[in-house]
């Protein structure tokens, strides 16, 4: 699928990086790339070695022969607007001049937005990064950043990397982390469709039947169910679970598969990430590329009927 403003394909699902060694990491690339996967989400507060990794796949012939494009994420210390060297460390790091998605990777409330818009326009000019936006950020912020852009005359955030999924996050996942899942918000997103690349889109699990666990055909540790009654165990998240559970009966699916295909059917353009441990768990995402939703059924999903 496309993007406005960038001139290749990029993976309706998009492969998040997790905590795994490198052999494993090799093998679940190339899968997901035979699948069709092009894009990466990474940042190099996730793992330092996590950028070099992806740029020795990068040098691998499959990966040069495609169009596929990498999604970035920049952290810098306190997320002050000094990118510019950053930006090419990281570039260093992925053995690659530029960058086609590049998102701020937190938002720091002490930084006007100009001063952001203004240090990645700066990239953009340099030929460093094709589209610029954010993770994390707040509706107002991103809102202020947009209004800013177009009163400056400068490229505005096209990106948004903030959490959204089936399941409403009660508390953030991680401290500083923001969804982006309120009406408010989609409302803003289908306006100015905005391209989401949301992480958690499968809320880490809480559409999993429990005999999955058991059987061990998915990979859920104890902690992320812990995280997962935390920050999505509700009344109206138990519900929408129930309606999710009943849809994907009726459409012989499974019901995580469903709830990914909810992110997947939106009035915006949404790439959401997955993080698979097996082969398995990066087929089961993809099939729900194949599921269509109505308006009507993403609504009853959503308790707006």
């Amino acid at each position: 699928m496309k993007i406005k403003g960038l001139n290749k394909e990029v993976s309706r699902v998009v492969f998040g990086w997790i905590t795994i060694g490198s052999d494993h990491a090799f093998a679940m690339f190339d899968h997901y790339f035979s699948l069709g996967g092009n894009t990466f989400d990474t940042a190099y507060i996730y793992n330092k070695v996590r950028g070099c990794l992806l740029g020795k796949v990068d040098e691998s012939s499959w990966f040069k022969g495609s169009s596929g494009s990498v999604g970035k994420k920049g952290h810098i210390p306190d997320c002050y607007p000094h990118l510019i060297d950053p930006a090419r460390r990281s570039l260093d790091r992925l053995k690659t001049d530029h960058l086609d998605l590049y998102c701020l990777h937190r938002d720091n409330l002490e930084v006007p937005v100009s001063e952001f818009i203004d240090a990645l326009n700066e990239l953009k000019e340099e030929g460093l990064i094709s589209l610029m936006g954010a993770s994390n950020w707040s509706l107002s912020r991103f809102s202020e950043s947009s209004t800013y852009a177009e009163a400056s005359g400068k490229d505005a955030f096209s990106l948004l990397s903030n959490n959204f999924s089936l399941a409403r996050m009660l508390e953030p996942v991680w401290p500083g982390c923001e969804s982006c899942s309120e009406d408010d918000f989609t409302d803003f997103l289908k306006e100015k469709q905005i391209a989401i690349f949301p992480w958690s889109s499968q809320a880490r699990g809480f559409f999993l039947e429990q005999q999955k666990f058991l059987k061990g055909v998915y990979t859920l540790q104890i902690l992320i169910k812990k995280e997962q009654d935390r920050v999505w165990l509700s009344p109206d998240n138990l519900e929408r679970r129930k309606r999710c559970f009943s849809l994907a009966e009726e459409k012989s699916i499974e019901p995580i598969e469903l709830a990914f295909a909810f992110v997947l059917n939106q009035d915006f353009p949404s790439f959401p990430l997955i993080g698979p441990r097996n082969f398995f768990e990066t087929k089961s995402s993809l099939k729900a590329l194949e599921v269509k939703l109505s308006k009507d059924e993403r609504d009853w999903l959503d308790l707006k009927d």
